[in-house]
């Protein structure tokens, strides 16, 4: 079994595990069924959360309308009703919206999709609650039961686990779990697997030996990372002390398997999330 050092990639693909999970918690805060939605959408879910001391409700939607036919439509609607628009940016495609007006506060976000898009609109008042949102809070808002999709037919997915959160790009996917598997078990289990499905790999070094195999090259990436405080109980460098990425590669493209502990150092929480990158051959992919 070959040991590596930690890559630049890894560390890119650490961070972005990190961007996901939070997006799948936000985005069941993230919904109201109070503004009426474009023509045509419909509502695959609904979520009533607290968070912070403060309640917030909502509804998901889908369309096959473009982002930014949505996005124009909910700027049309909260100008009508003289809210003023505090955000407005695209960041890693997603639009992210937010009006206010009052007391009320209201934000969107919209992801476009290969077959149209899908979107969710939280609201909020600005008063009452705390600022601060614990990180029990935060992961508590994973989904339940598996969210919709399909798993890929070319990596397992671990066992007893929850589908929380599933994003393609071209010929990119990118699948996240939550489990009660431990790290160890997860990290054997896709060791012995990968292989029969005709992946080839080894197991990369913990993170943070990784971090201490690069020594000075490393002080950026580790400032930005220890600096980074997630919710007010959990800063970044803890989870990311704790995680672990294995490297694979077939005839098929490239697999990244990402164990990351939801609460580290907590023993009475042992859930980890799992999160797959598969990118297809551009050959294959191609061909389609």
């Amino acid at each position: 079994m070959n040991h590596r050092s930690l890559t630049r990639c890894n560390m890119k693909k650490i961070i972005l595990i990190f961007t996901f999970i939070l997006t799948v918690c936000l985005a069941r805060v993230m919904a109201d069924d109070s503004i009426a939605p474009p023509a045509g959408a419909k509502q695959v879910d609904t979520q009533t959360v607290t968070m912070g001391g403060k309640a917030a409700t909502g509804v998901f939607y889908e369309t096959t309308a473009t982002s930014d036919s949505v996005a124009n439509h909910y700027r049309q609607v909260f100008t009508q009703q003289q809210f003023q628009s505090t955000k407005d940016t695209v960041e890693n495609k997603k639009n992210y919206l937010r009006f206010e007006k009052d007391d009320m506060l209201y934000s969107i976000i919209i992801t476009p999709e290969d077959s149209g898009t899908k979107f969710s609109v939280a609201s909020t008042t600005k008063s009452g609650g705390t600022k601060n949102v614990s990180w029990d809070e935060m992961t508590n808002l994973l989904p339940k039961e598996d969210v919709a999709g399909a798993d890929l037919d070319i990596v397992p997915r671990p066992p007893d686990s929850i589908r929380i959160g599933l994003r393609t790009i071209g010929n990119t996917a990118i699948i996240g779990y939550l489990t009660g598997k431990s790290m160890e078990f997860l990290e054997n289990f896709y060791l012995k697997s990968m292989p029969d499905y005709g992946w080839d790999g080894g197991q990369d070094l913990a993170f943070k030996d990784q971090l201490a195999k690069l020594g000075s090259k490393a002080d950026a990436a580790k400032n930005a990372i220890s600096n980074t405080q997630i919710t007010k109980d959990m800063p970044m460098m803890r989870m990311a002390q704790g995680a672990k990425v294995i490297n694979f590669k077939g005839a098929k493209g490239s697999a990244s398997v990402c164990l990351m502990p939801v609460n580290p150092g907590n023993s009475s929480d042992q859930r980890v999330v799992v999160t797959i990158k598969y990118i297809e051959n551009k050959e294959v992919f191609d061909k389609k």
